[in-house]
């Protein structure tokens, strides 16, 4: 099996529901329509902009830290939980202090 970055994106003619993996984890979560307008992880944004992408893994912290050009220290030694962003899910700590109410689930 090859070690690298890899995306897992459903089709979006077949699902409600968009689910992007990058090194075997989750990084975000979102409806079709919304993920195709905005994209909310740095992984999927580089990804959907062709952006060439490093095979290099953070193994302690976010496993996207040596790709990511929103990297903070925290990143390099914690991996972030999902939180909350209007309708989607992110796992990025860009995103912890910037968690809106307007959730809808």
């Amino acid at each position: 099996m090859a070690s690298g970055p890899r995306a897992v994106i459903q089709f979006p003619w077949a699902f409600n529901d968009v689910c992007v993996i990058y090194a075997g984890m989750p990084v975000e979560k979102n409806s079709t329509v919304k993920f195709n307008n905005e994209q909310l992880h740095p992984f999927s944004m580089d990804m959907m902009s062709g952006r060439e992408i490093s095979r290099e893994e953070n193994r302690v912290g976010c496993p996207y830290f040596w790709n990511c050009k929103y990297a903070m220290d925290i990143c390099k030694d914690n991996k972030p939980a999902f939180t909350d962003y209007y309708n989607g899910r992110v796992a990025c700590f860009l995103y912890s202090s910037l968690k809106e109410t307007n959730i809808m689930y």
